[in-house]
């Protein structure tokens, strides 16, 4: 059904906004566009949208970053925590005032349709390694791993095993010194589950793909 649809919303850009597209991206996306150059060719950030609605001149729907994101599915408390350390960390909330990319198509289209990402203006990002070398595609499903959370009630939970003491804390201290804020390259190719903050980023059709690449890799 999604495919269905996705195939019913794809306009092809014309001529005439695909140019206007690169002027845009150029003139707006420079920081990202230049750190996109050390990417494998063709490694692109995805985002998974519910919405998409491109202008009718450059085919690039334009998103501001919302700030002050609730969690969907990761308990409050630990949240609320990871944000706080981020903070100290990287001097930024990355779980609530971040926008969420990833170079992995499936992982995007589990969040919406799958649409391609590029944060504008200056930005700074933060994502996640596990110890055996793996990415961090899903933050919960790696906590999970962990041992952090339970599943229970159909929602997760804080592991009732580390509640006295708040002794989770400790395990989630563990579980954060797998983020990182260096080698952006190295967190897209391995398909990590970017966080990025900028105050807004465009999305465009992945097929525009092909045109981008020109400008990114020549």
């Amino acid at each position: 059904m999604r495919l269905i649809r996705h195939l019913n919303e794809f306009d092809t850009a014309s001529y005439d906004q695909i140019n206007e597209m690169i002027t845009v991206l150029k003139r707006d996306c420079g920081p990202y566009l230049k750190e996109a150059k050390k990417f494998q060719k063709g490694k692109f950030l995805f985002r998974g949208a519910h919405s998409f609605r491109p202008n009718k001149n450059n085919a690039l729907d334009a998103k501001k970053v919302r700030k002050g994101r609730e969690p969907r599915d990761i308990p409050r408390l630990i949240h609320e925590y990871m944000d706080h350390e981020m903070k100290n960390m990287f001097g930024w909330r990355a779980r609530s005032e971040g926008v969420f990319a990833t170079s992995s198509f499936t992982t995007a289209a589990d969040f919406g349709l799958p649409y391609l990402f590029f944060p504008a203006g200056r930005f700074s990002f933060v994502y996640g390694i596990e110890p055996d070398g793996k990415p961090i595609s899903d933050v919960l499903s790696s906590m999970d791993r962990a041992g952090i959370l339970i599943w229970r009630g159909n929602e997760y939970h804080i592991d009732p095993e580390f509640l006295p003491h708040e002794r989770w804390k400790y395990k989630l201290d563990d579980f954060m010194k797998q983020f990182t804020n260096k080698d952006l390259k190295k967190g897209v190719e391995q398909g990590a589950e970017i966080m990025l903050n900028c105050k807004y980023y465009y999305l465009t059709e992945h097929d525009n793909g092909i045109e981008i690449a020109k400008i990114i890799w020549g």
